[in-house]
């Protein structure tokens, strides 16, 4: 485990301690059995098998890890599309429905107001505009450093309310702006991205617990540790009705 995420989990909170002390209550790490072993025996897992076996589907391959079952294939990276595509899905963070319904004119407008008086950049029509000519992929990341220093400055955007469904659009929000999309233009600006690169596409190990729990860091996933949503890790690792499919670039995921 990398210094990083160790420095995640320090910062969980009691809920998703109280998660983990769960998992670990149900491994025996001396027993003869091994983990995957331990977690095929809970009540669950024991139900998956049978619904498994009654759609035709081998529970024993979807559940643990073949190191020798993969695919490798070349990529080679098309920069212009993979930056239009960046400029898409900024613009998709603020028209998709659930966030127009979700989330008061009264914090969105101000939003709105800073990418204009620092940036030019103005939301009509669904679309952003800067000097009146669409958004283009240069503008991205001034345009997520302003949204940043702005829900950072304002409680309304990290406050919890009463409304689940408006703290969850909330949190989709920061962690694809300031996270996903974040690393996607870091990544797009790496002088080796447009080389031509292997890749080896697997199952995840879900029984390697400190491989499994940490996928969400990875993938800049909403699971990831220290995220809003990672007590959903170690359910993932409990229940065999879940999986993962990993990505690796020689021996980095």
């Amino acid at each position: 485990m990398g210094v990083f995420y160790s420095k995640k989990l320090y910062a969980e909170d009691e809920f998703f301690y109280a998660q983990l002390k769960n998992l670990l209550s149900l491994i025996n790490f001396n027993d003869k059995e091994t983990v995957a072993e331990q977690l095929n025996k809970l009540p669950q897992n024991i139900e998956t098998r049978k619904q498994f076996e009654n759609l035709g589907i081998n529970y024993d391959k979807w559940s643990n890890f073949d190191p020798n079952s993969n695919v490798k294939i070349q990529l080679h990276p098309n920069s212009e599309k993979a930056k239009l595509d960046i400029v898409n899905n900024f613009t998709k963070n603020f028209t998709n429905q659930k966030f127009k319904d979700s989330i008061p004119e009264a914090y969105t407008k101000p939003l709105f107001k800073e990418l204009k008086d620092q940036l030019g950049i103005e939301f009509r029509d669904d679309k952003f505009f800067k000097d009146g000519q669409p958004l283009k992929f240069e503008d991205i990341e001034p345009a997520i450093k302003v949204i940043k220093q702005h829900v950072n400055k304002n409680d309304y955007w990290f406050k919890e309310t009463r409304d689940v469904s408006q703290n969850t659009v909330k949190r989709k929000f920061i962690n694809d702006i300031l996270s996903r999309q974040a690393n996607e233009v870091k990544n797009i600006n790496n002088p080796d991205f447009n080389k031509t690169v292997n890749i080896e596409i697997r199952k995840a190990d879900m029984n390697d617990l400190s491989h499994s729990l940490f996928l969400g860091n990875h993938s800049a996933c909403c699971v990831a540790i220290g995220g809003f949503n990672s007590p959903m890790a170690i359910s993932y690792i409990k229940n065999k009705m879940a999986t993962a499919i990993e990505i690796l670039d020689g021996k980095q995921q």
